[in-house]
């Protein structure tokens, strides 16, 4: 019962997101510069060449999905030149179970100069859906922190961040919110300063062929997100103060038993055609109103949970409108 409880909640808060206005906003946090993987991989000097362009594009922080492959002490000693950067980590192995975590090798020189970085897992999809983003993974005795989180944190220390381990991305303006640029955009100096000045960009490799996307709110007849692009909504999400909030346990019973109190009040001067009516309107409140909180709060209330009290106690009403048979 509890997995189709999730299930039509996660259901009804995707058909919600679907059908908010989805616009290209300017104020998005994050760029992402995606490189090709049909393309032969850039070698070291590539690389510092798309650092070094980025920077002089005015970047309030740099942020590698990974730390790039054959690379070598000249791109490690860039790196070192500047405060702004945030490389991630990919675990080698990952086992839930034990709460283990294998990291990949990581040069000792971006260890000893404390190099900030976070880690880069796919996210967790309940029934292949995707919604949220995790903060941090246990390792050892320890906890790091996710990508996300990581930058979250070096762009300001003081900002507040979510503290449960995982959060809901926002999604609410569409897949099309956030700029992304090819890095050979980047290197041919084809970009203006207005689309990296003060953002931070995100750089990463595309998926190669074969590998499966990632499905999530608004991509329900689209093409999936890459692992790269869902880094860079959740990333947005938490620079711009934008996570989705939920209620709380406490709250969401005190909101279910609240309608269901004022509802089996008004249900018992009711007939079962007029409660027809009134159990449509109620269910239009909920719905309007949850709209609204997600749209213009950022809140997700508990839509489907108030939906399906409602429907309950109409059938209940039904149940003991019909005359007892002899």
């Amino acid at each position: 019962y509890l997995g189709l409880l999730r299930h039509g909640q996660g259901w009804m808060y995707d058909r919600f997101v679907d059908i908010l206005p989805h616009v290209f906003s300017e104020s998005s946090q994050v760029v992402i510069v995606e490189l090709s993987a049909h393309e032969p991989p850039p070698d070291e000097a590539d690389w510092i060449l798309l650092l070094e362009t980025i920077q002089s594009l005015g970047a309030r922080q740099v942020v590698f999905s990974g730390l790039p492959a054959g690379v070598g002490p000249a791109f490690i000693a860039h790196v070192l030149d500047y405060d702004n950067i945030i490389l991630g980590r990919t675990p080698l192995r990952q086992e839930i179970d034990d709460q283990y975590l294998t990291l990949d090798n990581w040069p000792s020189r971006l260890d000893a100069a404390g190099v900030p970085f976070g880690l880069v897992v796919p996210p967790r999809a309940e029934f292949g859906i995707s919604r949220s983003a995790q903060t941090r993974l246990p390792h050892g005795m320890a906890w790091l922190p996710s990508l996300a989180m990581a930058v979250a944190h070096a762009n300001d220390p003081d900002r507040p961040l979510p503290r449960e381990q995982e959060f809901l991305v926002n999604f609410n303006d569409g897949r099309d919110r956030l700029p992304k640029v090819s890095a050979g955009r980047v290197l041919a100096s084809a970009l203006i300063p207005e689309i990296v000045a003060g953002r931070t960009v995100l750089v990463g490799m595309a998926p190669a062929a074969g590998i499966p996307g990632i499905h999530t709110p608004d991509t329900d007849g689209q093409e999936p997100l890459s692992l790269l692009e869902f880094q860079g909504y959740a990333l947005d999400t938490l620079l711009a103060g934008k996570t989705i909030h939920t209620t709380g346990p406490l709250t969401l019973l005190s909101l279910l038993l609240i309608s269901a109190m004022a509802s089996l009040f008004i249900y018992q001067w009711l007939d079962v055609r007029s409660g027809g009516w009134f159990t449509l309107v109620m269910l239009a409140i909920y719905w309007v109103s949850g709209w609204g909180q997600l749209h213009y709060l950022h809140l997700w209330p508990p839509v489907f949970e108030l939906s399906l009290g409602q429907v309950l106690l109409y059938l209940s009403l039904i149940h003991i409108s019909e005359p007892t048979r002899p």
